[in-house]
């Protein structure tokens, strides 16, 4: 048989833009394309994500899905069912997009797109699974979001917490379990920062119920300190750090009671002299957090100062650090630990550049997969509504325009503001190489054009975008 010379190729240049801002993109392989005469245009499909801050709500059905009764995920129905509420009832515009999400089967996982773009389908590898439960939990987004059902699973979730928990106030990871300090300090936090967010009608009676038992257990380590060990040296650790945060929360629901004054004051006190020593991020967040909240008015900017100036700012990626790592530690979670740098920037320093920088490092990790955790999912939507701009807002789209031509959606998804244009082979010119992006509103957005054409091998060159470089070599 004689074989082709040609080849398929396919290349794709992202679009990523922030804020109200006008973007020019050159695709220099299809601007130069017209000066091939053995090139043959196949396919051009342009996408658009105009408020991908959708897809942070698109992950709360994640929260409800894991049948275990543990109370860690017993909390997380909950606060899913409670944050659901809250997003439904904060703009009729937002409850318009949950009406229009009943019974769509159009809200595929990005690993379900562009299946004409894949030289492998998503059948044929590991990811299908995934791929699969998240386009059932976007098509269950609809359903979480029905007023009736929200208040019928609330009040069921609450309940199973309130009969999980102990009579001394602490919660056990599984009934019949003794209680465990650091789930119910997981769970109080919870509570507070659902009431934090601005969320309406939650009952914070089995939260304030837990602080008794939380400053008991405060004040036990610093007694057993006291009776076995150097109290002048450094004690301080991560879990102390999340109570001292956790415990913030409550400051005027319940006051730490006059026996443990003495144990909070050494905390406070270690947290201010030692908290450089303590090395992850999330526990020095959760020390200014903490500290300002208990009236420390400089020991929290000194923690924040230190943290932005080991950040990385990058404009398509946001504000990051380096440190990123996966550990089987909670306060190691690149995740949890990201939300509660957005958290920190806002309240402690005011830093809503800082704030908004972060949220798009955040969301970018839930561009093609998901938040891998229920607590990873409840931190993430946590931290990208807390403050700031509202993500969810607004109705505009970001327009994308091919050599000056301005593409106009027949079909956008409602929420996300998603949509694509594809061209097929006599339409695609070269001038439409030349990309402009436009914004009108705040908040992050991104996009992508993909090319596929066929070429003959010899002329085929490789992208030199980017610092990663393949190279394929074929011996006789």
């Amino acid at each position: 048989p004689v074989l082709s010379r040609r080849i398929e190729v396919i290349e794709s240049l992202p679009l990523p833009i922030r804020g109200a801002q006008t973007r020019n993109f050159e695709f220099t392989k299809l601007l130069e394309s017209g000066k091939s005469k053995t090139l043959r245009h196949e396919n051009l499909t342009v996408q658009m994500v105009s408020r991908p801050a959708w897809y942070a709500v698109m992950a709360l059905p994640y929260l409800m899905e894991y049948p275990h009764e543990c109370s860690e995920q017993v909390f997380n129905r909950l606060y899913a069912n409670l944050l659901a509420q809250h997003i439904a009832n904060s703009d009729p515009g937002i409850r318009n997009v949950f009406d229009q999400w009943k019974n769509t089967p159009a809200l595929d996982s990005p690993m379900e797109k562009n299946q004409d773009l894949k030289s492998v389908m998503i059948e044929e590898t590991p990811w299908l699974r995934q791929a699969q439960d998240e386009s059932q939990a976007r098509c269950n987004v609809g359903v979480l979001f029905d007023a009736n059902r929200i208040t019928d699973e609330t009040s069921r979730a609450f309940s199973k917490l309130e009969q999980m928990q102990l009579g001394n106030g602490l919660w056990p990871w599984f009934p019949g379990f003794r209680g465990d300090e650091y789930i119910t300090l997981y769970i109080t936090t919870g509570f507070g920062r659902l009431r934090h967010l601005g969320a309406k009608d939650v009952d914070m009676s089995a939260a304030i119920k837990a602080l008794g038992a939380l400053d008991t257990w405060m004040d036990d380590r610093y007694r057993y300190i006291l009776k076995h060990g150097d109290k002048d040296i450094n004690h301080l650790d991560s879990t102390i750090a999340f109570y001292l945060y956790g415990r913030s929360f409550f400051l005027e629901d319940k006051a730490v009671a006059k026996e443990h004054q003495e144990a909070l004051k050494y905390w406070l006190g270690q947290a201010s002299n030692y908290w450089l020593d303590l090395g992850w991020r999330q526990s020095q967040g959760h020390l200014a957090i903490g500290l300002k909240r208990f009236g420390d008015g400089k020991t929290p900017l000194d923690i924040m100062k230190s943290i932005k100036e080991r950040s990385v700012s990058n404009e398509e990626l946001g504000l990051f650090w380096r440190d990123q790592e996966l550990s089987w530690w909670w306060y190691r979670a690149p995740i949890e630990t990201q939300a509660l740098m957005i958290e920190a920037f806002d309240e402690v320093m005011g830093d809503t550049q800082a704030m908004e920088d972060a949220k798009v490092w955040l969301l970018k990790q839930k561009q093609t997969q998901d938040w891998k955790t229920t607590r990873a999912t409840a931190d993430a939507i946590y931290g990208l509504l807390l403050r700031g701009t509202n993500l969810l807002a607004g109705d505009a789209l970001v327009e994308v325009r091919l050599g000056g031509e301005a593409i106009n959606p027949e079909k956008v998804e409602a929420g996300t503001g998603f949509y694509e244009q594809k061209f097929v082979r006599g339409e695609i010119k070269p001038e439409m190489g030349m990309i402009t992006v436009i914004k009108t509103d705040g908040g992050v957005s991104w996009g992508s054009v993909h090319w596929q054409y066929l070429e003959d091998m010899t002329k085929v060159t490789p992208y030199e975008g980017t610092p990663m470089k393949l190279k394929k070599a074929l011996y006789r």
